[in-house]
């Protein structure tokens, strides 16, 4: 959540966008949509949260 929010603040694009930096619940949700939606690109930007959303869901779409 920091790390995009300051991403942001400097600028530089996230794939999480604005609206996942506006707290920590809507981070999660964000964060959600795209590692289902756009994985690779969370993956890329975001390795430790999509470490973290595989054992969330128990699955891991860049195997599908």
């Amino acid at each position: 959540f920091g790390d995009v929010r300051a991403r942001l603040a400097r600028g530089e694009p996230s794939v999480i966008g604005a609206y996942g930096a506006t707290s920590p619940a809507e981070f999660f949700a964000v964060a959600s949509e795209r590692f289902f939606e756009c994985p690779q690109a969370l993956a890329d930007e975001q390795p430790a949260v999509y470490r973290e959303l595989v054992g969330c869901y128990a699955v891991d779409p860049l195997l599908w």
